[in-house]
């Protein structure tokens, strides 16, 4: 596996790995290293191989692009170390220098697509050198249409970017959704500790779980809130989490005069945020509608769920669907904090099982032990063709 990014963060990128040492597989991550861990290492029977850590412009010289020599050394020496019989690469920016060296070995390639990477540049696009490299979305969807093409099998989080991609000339038989669900074990053991906060008992709490950048509309929560507050007193919204856009968001609730209600609690483990789950009366995903959204379903979704809590999710198509599906909470119309109130007070004044139904849709239906089953399949498919 190549991962332009530091591990382990991504808890996707390990459950795959884990499901497939457990089926015999032999894998080893090549990632960035950007907070100086070890250059080799095991994780829970996972080799790590990391590019050395560079204590000046890190950032500048690994960078994740085509034609950087650091990556193209890298991955070949990688492909020569541990003998690799196939190379599965995650996310688009890193597909290029794989096709480019892997050809030359003669391996079948898996793209894993955590996302709508050509979308997010549209998000995230900004003037400037990173404007004209690596987030121009020109140049990411030339990328995206050249790396797809290329590949033998593209993985993506659920059918809605399945179809995206069917949409664009690429055979459905090529591309697997691997959901981006959470375990049963998972769901079993935080309900082990179901202890909320006692400082909360007597709120109802709406929680936020989660990255703040100003793709995630939590401004629509703020802006909600004085109506909120004004029908259930006992309100309190926790955001907890780190990002570029917390200053805005902190600004704005000193504007709308909430600050005492509005709780920021800054970036937390994941094991320090169970009380706040437990605690929560609702758990909210207010990220509006937009073609990078509308295509993908965070794992923020599924822990949520995991809680048994009623979910607050925006009409964007694939978390709606799951939402709708499932009965698990409401949709409000995106970027409307009125909406979103509304929302909020039909689910509290509902006697509607959201949670229950939540929890059940988890262990039933999306959970990891269903989905790893399409990337074993995905694996043995290809296994198989290599073999004849």
């Amino acid at each position: 596996m190549v991962l332009q990014s530091d591990f382990p963060t991504d808890m996707r990128v390990e459950r795959e790995a884990l499901s497939l040492i457990a089926a015999g597989y032999k894998v080893t991550i090549l990632c960035d290293n950007r907070i100086e861990r070890p250059i080799h290492e095991y994780i829970h029977g996972i080799e790590i191989l990391r590019l050395p850590h560079r204590r000046r412009f890190h950032k500048l010289i690994n960078m994740p692009i085509y034609p950087n020599p650091v990556w193209l050394s890298a991955i070949k020496k990688t492909i020569k170390k541990i003998g690799a019989n196939l190379i599965h690469v995650h996310d688009l920016p890193l597909a290029l220098p794989i096709i480019r060296v892997v050809n030359k070995f003669r391996l079948p390639i898996v793209l894993d697509l955590h996302e709508n990477y050509p979308a997010a540049m549209e998000l995230w696009y900004h003037s400037g050198p990173a404007g004209w490299t690596i987030r121009n979305p020109k140049l990411a969807r030339l990328l995206e249409k050249y790396c797809l093409k290329k590949v033998d099998k593209i993985i993506v989080v659920d059918e809605e970017h399945q179809k995206l991609l069917s949409c664009h000339g690429i055979p459905t038989k090529k591309i697997h959704i691997v959901e981006n669900t959470t375990s049963n074990k998972f769901v079993r053991q935080i309900s082990k500790n179901t202890e909320p906060l006692e400082k909360y008992a007597n709120n109802f709490v709406l929680f936020y779980f989660g990255k703040i950048g100003p793709e995630r509309d939590l401004e629509v929560a703020l802006r909600a809130f004085p109506k909120i507050k004004a029908e259930i007193p006992g309100a309190k919204l926790i955001i907890a989490g780190d990002g570029p856009h917390l200053p805005v968001l902190k600004k704005e609730a000193n504007r709308l005069n909430i600050q005492n209600d509005v709780l920021f609690k800054g970036w937390m483990s994941f094991e320090t945020a169970i009380p706040f789950f437990n605690s929560s009366n609702v758990c909210i995903l207010p990220q509006g509608a937009n073609s990078y959204i509308n295509n993908g379903i965070p794992n923020k979704l599924f822990q949520y769920m995991s809680f048994g809590k009623p979910v607050i999710v925006s009409d964007s198509k694939a978390i709606s669907r799951v939402v709708h599906e499932t009965s698990c909470g409401e949709i409000f119309q995106s970027k409307s904090p009125a909406s979103f109130a509304d929302t909020v007070l039909e689910i509290d004044s509902s006697k509607k099982p959201y949670g229950e139904n939540a929890k059940k849709a988890i262990l039933d239906k999306y959970n990891w032990e269903n989905s790893e089953k399409s990337l074993l399949k995905l694996y043995s498919e290809i296994t198989d063709k290599n073999l004849k």
